[in-house]
């Protein structure tokens, strides 16, 4: 989904913080993945990266591409869900994942360029291998939403 489409919002405001996630990993060959570590390439000015956790989809009833951190706007509060950072990510062949990796995101002043650039460390047949994918989630100042 993040590589076919724009995820964001246009309603940030200066010490948000965000949950965005890195696109679900998929392993499309017959062997065997391990994932060591995922993470975003392109930070712009403006956005600040603190930390990367993962979560399980069916813990957290699905993947939060873009979710407020504390719960507001009556979404589930990413900072409450069980974090598997430090664990890797062990897919079958033919497998797609029930974990993502998610990047706590703050808004320190004006964004002008995407987050995005995600790249996967993994291991398969005892090589390592890094692979770079387009992803881009936007994250821009603008009018706030109205408080539920």
């Amino acid at each position: 989904m993040q590589t076919t489409g724009r995820i964001g919002t246009e309603h940030a405001q200066v010490g948000e913080v965000f949950w965005a996630a890195l696109p679900l990993p998929r392993n499309t060959t017959k062997d065997p993945v391990v994932i060591d570590k995922a993470r975003f390439t392109k930070i712009p000015k403006g956005l600040k990266v603190s930390e990367y956790r993962i979560f399980d989809t069916n813990e957290v009833g699905g993947i939060y591409f873009l979710a407020y951190s504390g719960g507001k706007y009556g979404t589930k509060d990413p900072e409450k869900f069980k974090n598997y950072a430090g664990k890797p990510i062990r897919l079958k062949g033919k497998q797609e994942s029930d974990y993502y990796v998610a990047a706590k995101v703050t808004v320190t002043g004006p964004v002008h360029n995407d987050l995005g650039g995600c790249v996967f460390w993994y291991k398969q047949d005892n090589k390592k291998y890094q692979q770079n994918l387009h992803c881009q989630t936007t994250i821009r100042i603008g009018k706030p939403l109205p408080d539920n």
